[in-house]
């Protein structure tokens, strides 16, 4: 799972990571960010407000301990966090 997600998710093998050099040295980054995201999610992001909206709005095939949804919740808790709804146009 964590391979696939390293993958599809994190995008480890993208063009400008096709030597095999470069995924080695690119891959514990990866994980080491993963981790974070996930630790993240599990004491904190669970039960934010973003992560309640964000479950009501999933569909039957959806999960909300995948790792596509804890970095949506993240990014959505930081742009929360950080947009000022008061601020000037």
């Amino acid at each position: 799972m964590l391979f696939r997600a390293s993958k599809q998710i994190m995008d480890l093998e993208a063009p400008q990571h096709f030597c095999q050099e470069s995924v080695e040295k690119l891959a514990p980054w990866v994980w080491s960010m993963q981790s974070v995201v996930m630790v993240w999610y599990v004491t904190a992001g669970y039960e934010s407000a973003e992560a309640a909206e964000m479950r009501a709005r999933m569909g039957k095939w959806d999960s909300e301990w995948s790792l596509r949804h804890m970095i949506q919740v993240l990014q959505r808790t930081i742009l929360n966090a950080t947009i000022d709804i008061n601020s000037g146009p």
